[in-house]
């Protein structure tokens, strides 16, 4: 849930791993998936490498919602909206 845009196929360290200020939405690793990352840069999650997810800023998103929620189209909004009114 927490995959992201990255600027290095893998972590730098055990507890660093650039991701793009650019492109901060949720990506997947799935080539059917909603967003795939831009040429040059690599989806992924924290969780992957068994990193804390806190020191990756994961927990500390100015949104509140941690990227996950956002009205940019129809399609995420009619689904946010069913997702608030169902409780999934």
């Amino acid at each position: 849930m927490h995959y992201r845009c990255r600027l290095t196929e893998k972590p730098l360290n055990k507890t660093y791993w650039p991701k793009s200020e650019i492109y901060t939405r949720v990506c997947s690793l799935n080539t059917q998936g909603a967003y795939q990352c831009p040429k040059g840069l690599y989806c992924g999650s924290p969780a992957q490498y068994g990193m804390d997810l806190e020191t990756n800023e994961v927990w500390t998103s100015q949104s509140g919602d941690y990227g996950l929620n956002n009205f940019d189209n129809i399609a995420q909004s009619i689904l946010a909206v069913l997702q608030t009114i169902t409780g999934d």
